[in-house]
């Protein structure tokens, strides 16, 4: 592959990267991790319990999500 398509290749992930983002934060903000903020808790709640170990913070949490959906985006090429 030339330079010129590695850099549009580039281009466009960044692009797909920042929407990803973008999806995450405005259903943060909306109410739409209802979920993902449930599995926060359970796990919050099991590491203070079970492991006595402090949980990642929540900030840390959703970097996590939000790559687990950049790697889903990139092995299928669509936003699951």
């Amino acid at each position: 592959m030339c330079l010129r398509n590695l850099m549009a290749v580039a281009a466009a992930a960044k692009i797909q990267v920042a929407e990803i983002v973008a999806k995450v934060e405005a259903a943060r903000q909306n109410g739409g991790l209802k979920q993902v903020n449930r599995q926060y808790k359970s796990y919050r709640q099991a590491q203070s319990i079970a492991k006595a170990e402090k949980a990642m913070p929540y900030g840390k949490f959703i970097e996590r999500f939000t790559a687990g959906m950049v790697r889903d985006v990139a092995a299928t090429g669509r936003m699951i």
